[in-house]
């Protein structure tokens, strides 16, 4: 019983610490942030609503992201905004889905300037680290930088000019 009252407080603390930083009028500070975490973290401020009124929540990521730079609690605010009106939306219960697809939104912005985005997904890429680090492996299913360079330079080239938003798994062979 102990225990879960100690979580239950850190968990109230966690409430609290996000709503403070949500209240605070400021102005944008940008720093480096996952946005999967941002999704996650705004999520369960309303989780126990979300549970209470029969709502799945569901994130899926399209593209790996790197961290961004981002003003994480502008990011968090506008994020609560559309999951409380989404669950306002739903009265009988439903499912909030977050889908992130960085390369096609961004394809999609800049493809009236000419600039065409598209993005590969190796899988296990064959360096020597790697090969270190797991020296039981089947290099022959691990994709050569060689190989990933090609595609690289396959999709900065004028034979690729009609794809746009596109994310290309590349892997070995094997």
């Amino acid at each position: 019983m102990y225990r879960e009252a100690m979580t239950q407080s850190d968990r109230v603390a966690d409430i609290v610490k996000n709503l403070l930083e949500f209240s605070r009028a400021s102005h944008p500070r940008l720093e480096e942030a996952s946005i999967e975490e941002i999704v996650h973290k705004t999520a369960r401020l309303v989780r126990n609503e979300m549970r209470h009124s029969r709502i799945k929540f569901s994130l899926e990521v399209k593209d790996r992201l790197p961290p961004l730079q981002v003003d994480k609690g502008g990011l968090q605010q506008v994020l609560l905004n559309l999951f409380l009106n989404s669950m306002q939306a739903m009265p009988n219960g439903g499912e909030i889905t977050v889908v992130i697809r960085l390369t096609e939104a961004m394809a999609g912005e800049l493809k009236d300037r000419g600039i065409n985005v598209n993005c590969i997904l190796p899988s296990i890429i064959d360096t020597e680290r790697n090969r270190q680090d797991m020296p039981d492996a089947d290099f022959s299913l691990w994709v050569r930088p060689e190989a990933m360079a090609k595609v690289v330079g396959f999709l900065a080239s004028e034979a690729a000019a009609p794809i746009h938003g596109a994310a290309l798994p590349v892997s070995g062979l094997s």
